[in-house]
């Protein structure tokens, strides 16, 4: 396999570099935090455990499930700036039942700023490291970073209704260029997501999340694809939330490379999921 052109040591300086910025600035915010007399915390944590499953019969070999358990702290340092980390751990139902973490990320993001009544914008950006064995093993990646803006639509006329648009750009650092199973690794990502959310009651919201992503190898082909989501929740007390869900992805073009392999439902790739989550 050939090596890509970043060394280990300069793309693991890159990502420490972020992860000690990260440490310095939610310090600072701690610091500042027990001189402060104010009485709302600035740290919140939102946990998630989800099951999910394919559509294929149970005694199908071909059936993937999983049970997921998510943790994503957050602190605001400002009313506009906040900090988050997120990561899971991942327990298979079917097959080998593997147990496996998932990449941990760091994130900056602006809450958002208004443009006018109708708009406003959110700058943010993320860091990754590899914590996952696929992505360390079999893809040798190192380290990937992304920068994430996002531009938010919630009109006064229709307060129920909330639809963001995000443009995330991703630069992915690898030690080879190929992973061991023979395929390209993605140096570049662009991925276009659009979400909108829309709450039927002050407990229940439905939501509807799809992503076009395209990913540029080493040698410069393009792959792309899709993810799309619809999920339905419910908020049965403050801060406690069910969910359910359908969500359904792959390449967005077919083996002959000519037809499209969109499809909002597939009963071969097709998940149905539910979770909880919980924010303290």
């Amino acid at each position: 396999m050939k090596r890509s052109s970043p060394s280990i040591q300069e793309v693991s300086f890159q990502c420490f570099i972020f992860l000690i910025l990260f440490i310095l600035i939610l310090s600072s915010a701690f610091a500042d935090q027990s001189t402060s007399q104010k009485s709302v915390s600035a740290f919140s944590l939102e946990s998630t455990l989800q099951t999910s499953s394919t559509l294929h019969e149970l005694d199908d070999v071909n059936r993937q499930g999983e049970t997921s358990l998510y943790l994503i702290p957050q602190y605001s340092v400002s009313e506009l700036i906040q900090l988050s980390a997120l990561f899971g751990i991942n327990q298979e139902m079917t097959g080998e039942q593997k147990t496996s973490i998932t990449n941990l990320t760091f994130g900056l993001r602006e809450k958002g700023i208004s443009l006018n009544p109708y708009f406003k914008y959110s700058l943010g950006g993320s860091a990754l490291a590899p914590t996952h064995s696929d992505s360390r093993n079999r893809e040798s990646l190192l380290s990937s970073v992304k920068f994430s803006p996002r531009l938010i639509f919630s009109p006064q006329q229709i307060p129920q209704l909330r639809v963001f648009y995000e443009l995330g750009l991703s630069k992915n650092f690898h030690e080879f260029f190929t992973s061991t199973t023979g395929g390209s690794n993605v140096s570049y990502s662009l991925t276009q997501r659009i979400v909108s959310q829309y709450s039927l009651t002050d407990q229940l919201s439905a939501s509807v999340d799809f992503a076009r992503n395209s990913g540029w190898t080493y040698f410069d082909n393009i792959k792309t694809s899709f993810d799309l989501s619809e999920e339905l929740s419910f908020e049965f007390i403050q801060n406690l939330s069910l969910a359910i869900g359908h969500s359904n992805g792959g390449g967005l073009l077919s083996s002959n490379g000519v037809d499209s392999n969109f499809a909002v439902f597939n009963e071969n790739t097709s998940t149905v999921y539910t979770s909880i989550t919980a924010l303290f």
